[in-house]
């Protein structure tokens, strides 16, 4: 394990607050897995989608209550994760970038500051 908030603590620190009954510090490690699978739509776009697992171990808490381990459930419908990458002129900035974020994808209301 590595400390990789600098705490001296191992994992990163996570502030945990359960509806009024427990709350304090957990010290978590989370691993994210995920599948693309996308077909080119054009010379300069690739539309997919995703598939995800996450899994969550806390290695130290405060309290007791705290210590227990998550398992995320996605959606498990895989048109509900979808990815689009498009090709970008170079050289683009990120403020280049970030001001038509997702107006390359067909996500209009992603455009304009997210």
């Amino acid at each position: 394990m590595f400390d990789y908030d600098g705490d001296g603590h191992p994992g990163t620190l996570v502030s945990v607050q359960i509806l009024g009954i427990a709350e304090g510090a957990t010290y978590v490690v989370q691993r994210v897995r995920c599948t693309r699978s996308g077909h080119e739509i054009s010379a300069h776009r690739i539309d997919g989608t995703i598939e995800w697992s996450d899994e969550q171990a806390v290695l130290e808490a405060q309290k007791e209550l705290l210590k227990g381990n998550a398992v995320g459930h996605p959606e498990l419908d895989p048109a509900k994760h979808r990815f689009a990458m498009v090709r970008v002129e170079e050289p683009s900035t990120c403020e280049q970038l970030c001001a038509y974020r997702g107006a390359p994808f067909g996500f209009a209301e992603l455009a304009g500051g997210l």
